[in-house]
């Protein structure tokens, strides 16, 4: 999720979420898991807090499966049967990830706080799968609330994206400027809401100017997705499943806004013009 945040901005200045918005996304995230395997859950409940906690996924994966190990030590110690005998390791596994996926999830978030990556307070918007109307309805409103300079990099950016920019109040609004990964921004459907977008704001005196990060390095480094206007930034979901899936758009307190800028920057200086982008795609396909 973010490298240089992490290694850099918040080390000192731990990120402050809702406690129960992340417990709530790792138990759906658990409840609707296939295995049992720690190893394979460990990466799983890293990638989630990678893009919505901002650890680097080593470093969750590390935290996540020292924690899964330590909960089900925790569940042999505390559980007996009525022989008197103890849960074996397998037993305990399977307890872990079904009947006590509480106290496996209040571990993880303990260990957070422990390791001093997170501190909870505070309340974001909330987007629940259930309520994909209400969810629009949320962001909407948010984005008609931005003014000034408005930045936004999401490695999948999807055209729903856009959608959300034609929300945005022309008359707040002097520059919109965009980052996305390569995943979709060469897609037909893509490059007409690109260009309705652009011609839109431009008759509108909005400068926009759109590019894309294709430098496989820094992809790796960045998962997650901010969006930035001239009072706050903001950590969101993805345009590929933003509205329809439990999640949550957080506010970033005043340092880790000043962190998400310079993070943006940079993915900015590596990123392309999205023009130069699709001509490189045109001249590799021509060389065959």
């Amino acid at each position: 999720m973010w490298a240089f945040l992490i290694e850099k901005s918040l080390e000192s200045h731990p990120l402050e979420l809702h406690r129960d918005t992340v417990k709530k996304l790792l138990t759906n995230l658990i409840i609707n898991t296939d295995t049992i395997d720690p190893d394979e859950n460990a990466k799983k409940i890293a990638e989630i807090l990678a893009d919505q906690v901002f650890l680097g996924t080593k470093e969750a994966t590390k935290l996540v499966g020292k924690i899964i190990d330590g909960t089900i030590i925790q569940i042999i110690d505390e559980h007996v049967h009525l022989d008197d005998s103890h849960p074996d390791r397998e037993e305990a596994t399977d307890m872990c990830f079904t009947q006590e996926i509480d106290t496996l999830i209040d571990n993880i978030l303990q260990g957070l706080e422990k390791e001093g990556k997170i501190i909870f307070k505070g309340g974001p918007i909330i987007l629940e799968h259930d309520k994909p109307l209400k969810n629009v309805i949320k962001l909407v409103n948010l984005f008609r609330g931005f003014s000034g300079k408005l930045c936004w990099w999401d490695k999948y950016f999807q055209e729903k994206g856009f959608w959300y920019l034609s929300e945005l109040d022309e008359k707040k609004i002097k520059d919109v400027i965009i980052c996305v990964g390569p995943d979709y921004a060469n897609d037909d459907k893509f490059k007409e809401f690109y260009r309705l977008t652009k011609d839109q704001f431009e008759m509108n005196g909005i400068n926009f100017n759109f590019r894309v990060l294709a430098d496989k390095k820094m992809l790796k480094k960045v998962h997650a997705r901010i969006i930035i206007d001239e009072k706050n930034a903001y950590a969101t979901p993805s345009t590929r499943t933003i509205a329809e899936q439990f999640d949550y758009v957080h506010l970033l307190e005043e340092k880790e806004t000043c962190a998400a800028k310079g993070m943006f920057n940079k993915i900015w200086d590596c990123a392309v013009d999205i023009s130069k982008f699709w001509e490189d795609i045109q001249k590799a396909q021509a060389r065959g």
